[in-house]
């Protein structure tokens, strides 16, 4: 009986393991004095902004509302900046910049970094040992993000 278990255990951590999304290398380019992005998709494909939004407003997962609110929300008190017409403001790499590597932009800003290996250390989580956010779901809040234009 104890083998039986010792193997299972092992089957399951090992599927685990290797259910993790790598990282993939992504470049980040200055384009101003002051400002930097990744300018490549992680996926080598744009996003999808209807994911993006489901997404975007999922506590389990991205959970951008707890500290952005709804974009453009009135008497929204959120600690965040509001992103209503974030779109206009940045460019789409410089979106997936503030999404995968904030640090990056602003060493002292308090939003976590979403696309680094051994994030998920949930063992049964099937992309255990993965980033927050796998490639796909960083290119569809960018696509989503992007979409917010000018709100007026």
């Amino acid at each position: 009986m104890r083998v039986l278990l010792w193997i299972a255990a092992i089957a399951v951590l090992a599927g685990a393991g290797r259910a993790a999304e790598p990282v993939v290398a992504y470049t980040i380019t200055n384009i101003g004095a002051d400002a930097s992005e990744i300018s490549a998709s992680l996926t080598g494909a744009p996003g999808d902004a209807a994911r993006g939004r489901a997404l975007y407003g999922g506590e389990a997962r991205a959970g951008c509302p707890a500290c952005h609110g709804a974009p453009g929300a009135v008497g929204e008190t959120a600690p965040a900046p509001d992103l209503a017409g974030v779109g206009a403001r940045l460019s789409a790499g410089a979106i997936r910049l503030w999404i995968v590597a904030p640090a990056a932009i602003d060493p002292a800003t308090a939003m976590p970094a979403y696309y680094a290996a051994g994030q998920r250390g949930e063992a049964d989580d099937p992309l255990y040992g993965g980033p927050a956010l796998t490639a796909a779901e960083i290119e569809d809040l960018v696509a989503y993000l992007a979409a917010l234009g000018d709100p007026g």
